[in-house]
């Protein structure tokens, strides 16, 4: 009788990333803070293999190992959460998007515009 070879321990890192990943996906959208994950290791093996693309400093969105350079579907389907989560923890909500997005948004619309406008109630650009 032979014996069983033995299973490959797989990657302990990336398993532990992913698994963060997906609870912070069912609670941000998909729009992830540098903050939300608090292992570098984590954030970097997300990163490397393509599940994380970064958007601006600080902040990433989900998206699929398979997108090549250059692909936005990851973005196009995240921009209104992005959008969301980011003025949402920037402003709180002390911010309103400008009349044509409003709309857009309260008609079920979700097509992203070439341009959003955000108000805020402290003023500047800082």
């Amino acid at each position: 009788m032979n014996p069983v070879p033995p299973r490959p321990k797989g990657n302990p890192t990336l398993a532990a990333a992913l698994k963060t990943l997906k609870r912070l996906q069912e609670k941000h959208n998909g729009v992830i803070e540098t903050s939300d994950i608090k292992s570098d290791e984590q954030r970097m093996v997300l990163v490397n293999m393509g599940f994380l693309r970064p958007v601006m400093k600080g902040w990433y969105i989900c998206s699929s190992p398979s997108d090549n350079d250059g692909d936005t579907t990851a973005w196009y389907a995240s921009f209104w959460a992005f959008v969301s989560g980011y003025l949402g923890k920037r402003f709180a909500k002390r911010y309103c998007l400008n009349p044509e997005a409003s709309l857009m948004l309260h008609t079920g619309n979700t097509t992203v515009p070439r341009q959003v406008t955000c108000v805020t109630i402290d003023g500047g650009t800082s």
